[in-house]
C-alpha cells in the first residue's frame, strides 16, 4: 500500500508543470495543421459520402446467407469473427457430446458390475 502510494505522487509531481519535468506544451504550440489534424482524427471513423452502403440491402444480403451484409459493407473481418465463433461452439459442443457418451457408458457399466456382483473393468 505504501509503495502505491509513493508511485502515485511520483506521478503527480511527474505530470505537473511545476514538478520535475521540462515544461508543457500546449496544442498551440504545434506549428502545421496537418500534425494538429493528425493527432485530432479519430481512426475508427471515417466518413467518406462516395462509399456509403445501403443499410436495408446489407439486412437483406444478411437475411439471404448470414455474414453477406458484413461483405457488402465492406467489413469482411466479421464474417470471420462470426463463423469463427460459430465453428468453435459447434466443435465445443461436439467435443462434450462425444466426452458425455463416454463418461456415461464407463458409469453405466461401472454400475452394471456392482448391481449384478460381476467384477469389469471400465476403460
Amino acid at each position: 500500500m505504501k509503495h502505491c502510494f509513493l508511485c502515485f505522487l511520483f506521478g503527480l509531481l511527474a505530470s505537473s508543470s511545476s514538478g520535475l519535468g521540462a515544461p508543457r506544451t500546449s496544442v498551440s504550440a504545434l506549428t502545421t495543421t496537418t500534425t494538429y489534424q493528425w493527432l485530432t482524427k479519430d481512426s475508427l471513423t471515417h466518413t467518406d459520402t462516395a462509399t456509403k452502403r445501403d443499410p436495408r440491402k446489407a439486412t437483406v444480403r444478411s437475411l439471404v446467407f448470414p455474414g453477406l451484409g458484413q461483405l457488402y459493407n465492406r467489413q469482411p473481418w466479421k464474417l470471420g469473427l462470426i463463423y469463427g465463433g460459430a465453428g468453435a461452439a459447434f466443435y465445443f459442443f461436439q467435443t462434450n457430446q462425444h466426452l458425455y457418451a463416454t463418461y456415461m457408458a464407463g458409469y453405466e457399466a461401472a454400475y452394471l458390475s456392482v448391481s449384478t456382483g460381476t467384477k469389469t473393468a471400465v476403460y
